[in-house]
Order: C-alpha cells, then structure tokens, then sequence
C-alpha cells in the first residue's frame, strides 16, 4: 500500500510500543516485528480518518485535496526495555 505517512512509533511503555501509519486505501496492512522469539506479526484494522481531510479554506493551488485517509495502527506487547526491535 502507499503511504500517506510512513511508520512511525507511539505510546511507549517498558514493555510495549504502538506501530500507526496511514494510507490512501482502506485494505488492512500487515507489520512484522523480529523478536528474540521469532518473528511477530499482526494485521491492522484501518479506520477512516476524515478530520484529517477538513480545510476550512476551501480548494487550494493545484485543485482539491486528496481523500482523508486511513489510520492504521498496532499495539506490540511482551516487548523487553532496552531492546531494539526491527519492524
């Protein structure tokens, strides 16, 4: 899927992290992370984002806005502190 916004990490705790993006479809994105254990891997669930899509200004230079997006999002837990995790 192509990215509206790439990866990027939120909410951390000692033993967890949630993984969001967003995308221009609504088709669920998987994400892979390597743990010590083997690989964990989910399915997102994504959910409309049209607050994203406002613009109290109307149209702009080069015509109208995209569609909202969507917002993908994960929460990857069992995590260990101090540990890097590739995803």
């Amino acid at each position: 899927l192509p990215f509206r916004v790439t990866p990027y990490l939120q909410n951390p705790a000692c033993d967890a992290m949630t993984i969001c993006w967003f995308t221009s479809s609504s088709e669920p994105g998987t994400v892979v992370v390597e743990t010590p254990g083997g690989p964990w891997q989910a399915t997102s669930t994504p959910e409309p984002a049209p607050t994203l899509g406002y613009n109290p200004f109307g149209e702009e230079p080069g015509g109208p806005h995209p569609d909202p997006p969507y917002k993908h999002w994960l929460r990857v837990t069992g995590l260990q502190p101090g540990t890097a995790y590739r995803y």
